[in-house]
């Protein structure tokens, strides 16, 4: 018996390891979580934030042609209320899922850069939401959204509303911070390092698809992302990445991912670590 005591000791040392990993990784995935799901609409922009408390914050509802796709996938995640809506640009590949998004869910406040615009979805759904009497506020109006105890959000661009410029949204858990940029143009990147001088964040939504004109190593050398998104379409010339700017992403150490070859992609954070996931 004596000769097989080691061989015992070391079995029961063995399982008790075993059982410590394995409620490590049940603690940590126990843990909340914020996600951030940057959703495949095609040409248009969407993104859908999950807060650890269980807030729901979209940003954008993309283009109409894909607006099936977005009320499955917000479906298949649980969302049943949308605490925020973001409308960060009235283009139509950023508002032609909003009148599908009006229809299924229920809306507590809407943000809107409030700028003029041709579209004809836009005014519809804005006129729709006073319809409603959802709570509507500009960003002149709440620069800082009060909707989630654990994550703080903030709006950094533009300075007021009216301008044309889209909302430019910053916000954190932990240490993890996301920066979602829209269609920020070049000369408005611009101004807005001129006036934020602290736009790091660990991951960031590439502009207007990528395109050369944004997304400045300059910017890059301010933000400091390990992570960037494009939102792109491999059907649409316009609405892929350029080549100079994927070049200036990997020269910085990002890694990136793109709708048009990912599809559907989620990162997600317990405050210190982050975890990526993608559909493709």
């Amino acid at each position: 018996m004596r000769r097989f005591l080691p061989i015992i000791l070391l079995l029961a040392l063995l399982s008790l390891a075993a059982w410590y990993i394995a409620l490590g990784r049940r603690q940590a995935s126990d843990e909340p979580r914020l996600s951030v799901h940057f959703i495949d609409m095609g040409p248009g922009d969407c993104t859908l934030v999950r807060t650890p408390d269980e807030r729901n914050v979209l940003i954008d509802a993309g283009s109409a042609d894909r607006s099936d796709h977005l009320i499955s996938y917000l479906s298949m995640q649980g969302v049943r209320r949308i605490d925020l809506l973001v409308i960060a640009h009235s283009d139509e590949d950023h508002v032609g899922g909003l009148p599908a998004v009006l229809d299924r869910f229920g809306i507590s406040e809407v943000l809107d850069a409030a700028g003029s615009s041709s579209s004809a979805t836009y005014e519809q759904s804005i006129a729709r939401i006073r319809q409603r009497r959802i709570e509507y506020k500009t960003v002149t109006e709440d620069r800082r959204p009060d909707v989630s105890n654990s994550v703080d959000f903030e709006v950094v661009w533009p300075l007021q509303s009216g301008t044309g410029d889209p909302i430019v949204i910053r916000f954190g858990y932990g240490d993890i911070g996301f920066l979602i940029t829209g269609n920020l143009s070049s000369e408005a990147e611009g101004r807005l390092l001129a006036e934020y001088h602290d736009l790091r964040s660990t991951v960031l939504r590439v502009a207007n698809h990528g395109d050369s004109g944004t997304t400045s190593n300059e910017f890059l050398q301010i933000v400091k992302p390990e992570y960037a998104v494009i939102s792109a379409d491999a059907e649409s010339e316009s609405a892929q990445p350029d080549q100079a700017t994927l070049d200036r992403l990997s020269a910085c150490g990002a890694k990136v991912f793109r709708t048009d070859k990912n599809g559907d992609v989620v990162i997600s954070t317990d405050g210190r670590r982050v975890w990526t996931e993608v559909a493709e």
